[in-house]
């Protein structure tokens, strides 16, 4: 019985340190919203002792009830609640980073959409001519040349990026054309050194 309420006291005591953790946080969120106000009447330092005084009773409160749980011998509880506490760190930072993450998507979106915005009759001007809107198009029947384009391209039959045949047709130039310099140089000193044999027999 004795034990059981020892676990009784650490979950309340667990609860207590989780309650107490909350209002810390929203107090320093409450805090941070203070401080423009502060900074602009001048007390920047009173807002400075508010985060600091709500910092020491949260480590105060949390002193007290290690103390307790070293005392009843439930350090793996203690162990449990900061273990969560660490998780629940981590999936606030993943958080903050999607929130960067997704505002870096909106700024290039929005970006996207200045560019498009500050050229716009350029912009129509081009995709009129493209497809055939445009009045000079209609009269020059480029809509028509399109249509052939797009037809002419449906006909080209598809290739790989990398052609093995022109790989291997650009490998036997060059060995043709090394072995044809080889036998050239050859043949040039060859001539020199028989000449010079036929001048010193002379």
């Amino acid at each position: 019985m004795g034990q059981l309420g020892s676990l009784a006291a650490i979950h309340s005591g667990g609860r207590y340190v989780a309650t107490s953790i909350a209002v810390a946080a929203i107090a320093v969120a409450a805090l941070a919203r203070l401080a423009a106000f502060t900074r602009l009447a001048g007390f920047s330092w009173l807002t400075g002792f508010a985060i600091l005084t709500a910092f020491a009773i949260f480590a105060a409160r949390l002193a007290i009830f290690t103390r307790f749980a070293l005392r009843a011998g439930f350090l793996r509880l203690l162990l449990l609640r900061l273990l969560l506490l660490a998780a629940i760190g981590i999936e606030l930072v993943i958080a903050a980073v999607h929130v960067v993450a997704l505002a870096t998507l909106l700024i290039l979106f929005f970006e996207a959409r200045a560019g498009f915005a500050q050229h716009p009759k350029i912009v129509i001007g081009e995709l009129e001519i493209i497809f055939g809107v445009d009045p000079v198009a209609l009269a020059l029947r480029v809509r028509g040349q399109v249509l052939v384009l797009f037809v002419q391209l449906g006909s080209v039959a598809p290739r790989a990026i990398v052609d093995p045949a022109a790989i291997a047709l650009v490998a036997a130039t060059r060995a043709l054309l090394l072995l044809t310099t080889t036998a050239a140089t050859a043949a040039v000193s060859l001539t020199i050194v028989h000449q010079g044999l036929f001048v010193l027999s002379t």
